[in-house]
């Protein structure tokens, strides 16, 4: 029996980087487009799931500045599944420019999520 299986090697740079960005797009798209509504109507409802959502601001909505902000958080790592995706395209192999911005869109995240909570709390 013949194998039917492609190897990554044997696809076309353009197919392999279409394919890697469309397997991190569904990720991505469900921060940013709640990121989005949030920064945009500056209320950011707590997600649902099974505690997942609690995860990320909490049971309680949020409201003006500690949405928007929290929008802005959902935004920048929903933006760093994209750019994980990039990272493993043939194009950005060795590309130490792709880890930095990386771990800048990583640590904004998580410095407007903790001053989210914390605008929050108060």
């Amino acid at each position: 029996m013949q194998n039917w299986r492609i190897s990554d090697d044997e696809l076309p740079t353009w197919l392999h980087t279409t394919l890697t960005l469309l397997l991190v797009s569904p990720f991505a798209l469900l921060l940013i487009l709640p990121g989005i509504a949030a920064i945009r109507e500056s209320i950011l409802e707590p997600f649902t799931g099974p505690e997942f959502g609690q995860f990320f601001f909490g049971n309680q909505t949020l409201h003006d500045h500690a949405a928007t902000l929290a929008g802005w958080s959902l935004v920048m790592i929903g933006l760093s599944f994209f750019g994980i995706g990039i990272a493993f395209t043939r194009w950005a192999q060795g590309n130490s420019l792709i880890r930095i911005a990386l771990i800048t869109l990583w640590l904004a995240s998580t410095i407007l999520y903790i001053y989210s909570v914390k605008t929050t709390a108060t």
